[in-house]
């Protein structure tokens, strides 16, 4: 979760929307594990609250040998414990990216240059490294959400493997996650766009709806590589190599 929405009120251990999008990172983790010999180092950029380096080590905590969280809004460097691991929290970029499966979730909007910011990351890479990228697709959907949480653009699969491959990384597939509710979420930003003022759009859900979304996602984004035509947000997945 964006530190800017830590007050909201929203779970992200039961809220449908985080729910749904580590779905397919938690697939791929696993595809890549498989073909390593060794374990992974999780490089969290932009992890905020950590939640989807928290779901991986959950999920494959034996596959994994250390993980840091990356993010600017951070008080200040730290360690903490999750399931026996060493959590290193910090507000820079190691020196050294090795052996690492590197996750871009939500955090490429909003840097100026995203394509110098890039080039930043490789050029600390050593040897094959794998990554997970996410953004907000379409500026048609750009609305207050996006002001409140300093967003700079909005992607789509087009310009989101532009950016990544001219800077070195290898995009393996590209496709957009929340489908099935992006029509209804277009309509809605784009009847309140001349009233809509800055503030998340991520609310809590009554039990009911949040059920039924976590269904409804969980069934498309196991099948969400095949979407290359629409969504709320663009994955990239690829590898980077040095």
């Amino acid at each position: 979760m964006d530190l800017r929405e830590t007050g909201t009120g929203v779970d992200e251990e039961s809220h449908w929307y985080f729910q749904a999008k580590q779905i397919p990172l938690l697939r791929y983790f696993s595809r890549c594990s498989e073909t390593m010999s060794g374990k992974l180092s999780i490089l969290d950029v932009g992890a905020g609250s950590g939640f989807f380096s928290h779901g991986l080590l959950t999920k494959f905590n034996d596959l994994i040998d250390s993980v840091t969280l990356v993010d600017t809004g951070y008080d200040a460097d730290g360690v903490s414990t999750d399931h026996g691991h060493n959590i290193i929290r910090t507000r820079s970029l190691p020196d050294r990216i090795s052996a690492s499966f590197i996750l871009f979730m939500d955090v490429l909007e909003h840097i100026e240059d995203d394509a110098y910011f890039l080039a930043d990351v490789r050029k600390r890479g050593q040897g094959l490294n794998y990554f997970f990228a996410t953004v907000p697709a379409f500026t048609s959907l750009w609305s207050g959400h996006d002001e409140f949480l300093g967003h700079r653009r909005r992607y789509t699969r087009s310009s989101l493997s532009a950016v990544l491959e001219a800077k070195g990384f290898s995009v393996n597939r590209t496709y957009y996650l929340y489908a099935s509710i992006f029509p209804v979420v277009y309509l809605v930003r784009r009847l309140r766009r001349e009233s809509a003022r800055s503030g998340s759009d991520l609310k809590p859900a009554s039990a009911a709806v949040n059920s039924l979304l976590k269904v409804v996602l969980g069934l498309e984004h196991r099948m969400a590589p095949l979407n290359r035509f629409f969504g709320l947000t663009c994955v990239a997945e690829g590898v980077m190599t040095c």
